[in-house]
């Protein structure tokens, strides 16, 4: 019956990981429903249908380890449960952790570091006063707070829409950040584009770093037009939604294991992780990051310098001139080409959108200068 064993879900630290099972639609206790398939009770084409048809409710994935990639190599999630509501905190999520989550139990063969848990990062959201539903309602400022890596235990958490939310605490200030670099430098051009057309000689400095800007995004230094196109903000909405659909809401092997929350391929070997279901034919890798701020910083370069992704530039240079906010709901529908999944992708990043209210974010914005450690990002940027 090793078939049976196999497909079957197991405890997990004795406890099943789901509460009932259906055959063919009618409700069996679960140590009951095992001792009927494995008993032979069943006839070998209901156990077979059974097998296949199990509903499964407030579990995870039970079958295997696969790190969710898909012929495309980009993550495919399901579609994200219930909006939120209004009156969610933060701190109120510790209660949804399971036992074992603050244990140093294995996961993929290593301990959970309690400093680095889902725990001891409420704990920092609650010090800090940081409550998404605040941000979503009316204040809309985020504490400066700087995770470096995704708790260990992410996969742990018993409710899913409390992992969601933890997810888009630990992203957004990261996001922001990311949006304040590109906002900082596209001034800094736009100052350096008016000097220029007063008569004013650049600075050898100043020239300096608009031709190592220009040739990072691939644009000539004095093609000021396509360079405005180029650096700007993605919206936090987008950016999240992504985020989440490409790493399974932070769990995946490669969000765990290398900070690849959105599934950029690589071609040089040893920069990046390879994908458990790659097929011969393929030789790309996963980009990994020594931090999450740094994949949210080749993320949003990607959108804003690659060819693929000219479409949804335009889009957001349009949206602009026309005085209309950089929505992702909007901006969505111009990344077919993100995933070979082409429309279906965008219909499932606009999804995640309107069912976690992530719309409601793009008008966040960080409070303060300071960042509260963990730590303060690492500026790998041109000077």
């Amino acid at each position: 019956m090793q078939f049976l064993d196999d497909l079957w879900p197991q405890k997990v630290n004795g406890v099943w990981p789901v509460s009932k099972v259906e055959f063919v639609g009618v409700s069996v206790p679960k140590g009951r429903a095992r001792a009927l398939a494995l008993g032979g009770i069943a006839t070998c084409g209901l156990v077979t249908m059974a097998l296949f048809g199990l509903v499964l409710s407030g579990g995870g994935h039970p079958f295997g380890d696969s790190d969710g990639i898909s012929s495309a190599g980009l993550e495919v999630l399901p579609i994200p449960g219930a909006r939120p509501t209004a009156s969610d905190r933060i701190a109120a999520e510790l209660a949804s952790i399971s036992p074992a989550a603050g244990d140093p139990a294995a996961r993929n063969g290593k301990e959970h570091d309690p400093s680095k848990s889902v725990g001891a990062l409420l704990v920092r959201f609650e010090q800090a006063g940081y409550q998404l539903a605040a941000v979503r309602d009316d204040d809309h400022h985020v504490p400066r707070i700087y995770v470096e890596n995704l708790p260990t235990d992410l996969a742990d958490m018993t409710s899913p829409q409390e992992r969601k939310r933890v997810f888009i605490a630990a992203m957004l200030p990261l996001i922001l950040r990311v949006n304040e670099e590109i906002l900082a430098d596209r001034e800094r051009v736009l100052s350096l584009k008016d000097q220029i057309g007063v008569g004013v000689e650049l600075k050898e400095v100043d020239r300096r770093w608009l031709h190592t800007v220009a040739e990072r995004y691939e644009a000539g230094p004095y093609e000021f037009a396509d360079l405005m196109q180029r650096m700007d903000i993605v919206p936090p909405s987008l950016a999240l939604a992504q985020a989440a659909e490409e790493s399974g809401w932070g769990t995946s092997r490669f969000a765990q294991e290398g900070n690849a929350l959105f599934g950029q391929y690589t071609f040089k070997e040893g920069s990046g992780m390879e994908p458990l279901e790659r097929s011969d034919d393929r030789q790309h890798f996963i980009k990994a990051y020594s931090s999450l701020i740094d994949t949210v910083r080749g993320y949003m370069h990607n959108l804003n310098y690659h060819r693929a992704y000219r479409e949804f530039r335009q889009q957001r240079a349009a949206l602009r001139i026309a005085g209309r906010p950089v929505a992702g709901d909007d901006l969505a529908k111009e990344l077919k080409r993100y995933s070979e999944r082409g429309n279906d992708y965008i219909r499932t990043l606009r999804q995640i959108i309107r069912v976690n209210a992530l719309d409601r974010l793009d008008d966040a914005r960080l409070r303060g200068e300071q960042w509260t450690r963990f730590d303060r990002p690492s500026s790998d940027r041109s000077s």
